[in-house]
């Protein structure tokens, strides 16, 4: 989208739930045909997001992989951080894993400074722990501003993701159980196979949810990760397992925030892009 090269509507025809290019074969959980840039994230279509990718090529798509701070520690103010895995590769097949979240390693910390990107109109922050230090007295010693660490992309840039993104929330969408009575919810499921032993395990999950709200104005994003869910009252994917938690707190948060409701109408896109 920074680039100029899709927007929101832009289409790609997802091969009926099964891709063949050379050596590389990549499937869906179903068969979709032809999808929107908006659709592909509602219906977390793997093949939708590597066709969509591949329009950037593998470097600039590592480029803006390192511009979001995968890869690197985010400079928090608390020991042990890691700095996760997230190498270049000119492999064709690491580099559609990529594209939909495997062959890479990253933190929850990780993933929310990416998605404040989304929620602040562009700019990566280094994650701030302690507002201010205090002295027995109440004076105080020392603030910490917020620090910008990098613009990644544009106002319009971040205002176009987050209205695709709130489409992931909608009825048809793989979080529609992330949505929170009264708001606009922007937001992402992920859900991935545990590793075990050096491999992916079947029928074991990391799954999660990273959302924002309001997604016409975000005041929090917020990130839910549930490594290893055991159920068989649901099925174990990221909008079944992570969103429903997400709803619940976000729903408390906007509270304790003061937020107003201002979602009057159903179906009605944040903005006309």
């Amino acid at each position: 989208i920074e680039e100029g090269l899709v927007g929101r509507k832009s289409s790609v025809f997802c091969h009926n739930g099964e891709l063949k290019e050379g050596k590389l074969t990549l499937k869906d959980y179903s068969s979709f045909g032809w999808l929107t840039l908006e659709q592909v994230l509602a219906k977390s279509s793997n093949i939708g997001t590597y066709l969509i990718a591949k329009k950037i090529g593998k470097s600039r798509f590592y480029d803006y992989m390192e511009s979001y701070g995968f890869g690197q520690r985010t400079g928090i103010r608390l020991g042990g951080e890691r700095r996760g895995l997230a190498p270049r590769s000119n492999n064709t097949r690491e580099f559609a894993s990529k594209c939909y979240g495997y062959a890479i390693n990253v933190t929850p910390l990780q993933v929310a400074t990416a998605y404040c990107v989304l929620a602040n109109g562009g700019n990566l922050m280094r994650p701030l722990i302690v507002k201010s230090t205090l002295a027995p007295n109440g004076q105080v010693l020392q603030n910490f501003e917020p620090e910008v660490v990098r613009r990644v992309i544009s106002p319009e840039t971040a205002l176009t993701m987050r209205n695709a993104l709130a489409s992931v929330t909608e009825p048809g969408g793989t979080a529609k159980l992330a949505a929170v009575p009264g708001f606009w919810v922007a937001g992402k499921t992920g859900t991935t196979k545990k590793i075990i032993k050096g491999g992916y395990a079947d029928n074991r999950y990391v799954t999660s949810f990273a959302g924002m709200l309001p997604a016409e104005d975000p005041k929090f994003v917020c990130v839910v990760v549930v490594d290893d869910p055991r159920t068989t009252e649901v099925g174990l994917g990221g909008g079944s397992i992570a969103a429903p938690i997400f709803s619940k707190v976000a729903s408390r948060v906007a509270l304790v925030m003061n937020l107003k409701p201002n979602r009057r109408v159903v179906g009605i896109p944040l903005a006309s892009q």
